[in-house]
C-alpha cells in the first residue's frame, strides 16, 4: 500500500517512515488539499461550491436578523412606532450594513483584519457591560401572568420552526 502527500510517496511496508508523519501531513493540510488527495480534482469545485453556499446562506441570515432588528428599534425609538419612510425598512440597514462591512471584505491578508477584531472585541465587551449594569441595577422583574396555560399552547404557525433554523443555522456554522 503506497500513500502519497504534498509530493512525497510513502511505503507502509518501509519501517522508516512512522505513521505520525503521516498524519501530521494529513492533519495539517486545508479542506480543498484533503479532498484532492481523497477524491481528485473535481472535489475541490465540490468543496468551494458547498462552503460558498453556506456562507451566502449564513451571510443573509445575518442581514435579515440585523435589518429587522435596526428596523424595530429605529420605529420604537425615532418614530413612535410610526411609519417612517425608508428608515424603517429592513432594506435599508442592510445596505447600511453591506457598506460597512465591504471595506472588510476585500482585505487580502490577515493581519489587514486587526480592526475588524479590535470592534468584535469591542461590542462583546460592551454587550457584557450593559448585560451586568442592567441586572446589577434593575434586578429581576416579577413575572405578573395569572396562569401559565398560555405558554404551552402549541402554534399552528411555523413561527417556532422558523426561528428554530435560524438558530441551528447560525450555530451551527
Amino acid at each position: 500500500m503506497c500513500i502519497v502527500f504534498s509530493g512525497k510517496r510513502y511505503n507502509s511496508r518501509n519501517s522508516r517512515v512512522s505513521k505520525s508523519i503521516i498524519f501530521d501531513e494529513l492533519f495539517c493540510r486545508s479542506l480543498y488539499e484533503i479532498g484532492y488527495m481523497v477524491a481528485g480534482r473535481k472535489s475541490i469545485y465540490w468543496i468551494a461550491s458547498i462552503i460558498s453556499i453556506a456562507s451566502f446562506g449564513l451571510m443573509m441570515i445575518y442581514f435579515i436578523v440585523f435589518g429587522d432588528t435596526m428596523n424595530s428599534l429605529v420605529k420604537q425609538i425615532a418614530f413612535n412606532n410610526a411609519d417612517g419612510g425608508i428608515f424603517t425598512t429592513r432594506y435599508f440597514y442592510v445596505i447600511c450594513l453591506a457598506a460597512s462591512l465591504f471595506p472588510l471584505i476585500i482585505r487580502k491578508e490577515l493581519k489587514e483584519l486587526k480592526i475588524a477584531s479590535v470592534i468584535l472585541f469591542v461590542g462583546v465587551s460592551s454587550f457584557l457591560l450593559i448585560l451586568g449594569f442592567q441586572l446589577l441595577f434593575e434586578g429581576n422583574f416579577d413575572n405578573h401572568d395569572a396562569s401559565y396555560e398560555s405558554y404551552f399552547i402549541v402554534d399552528k404557525d411555523l413561527t417556532l420552526v422558523k426561528g428554530l433554523s435560524i438558530i441551528l443555522v447560525a450555530f451551527g456554522f
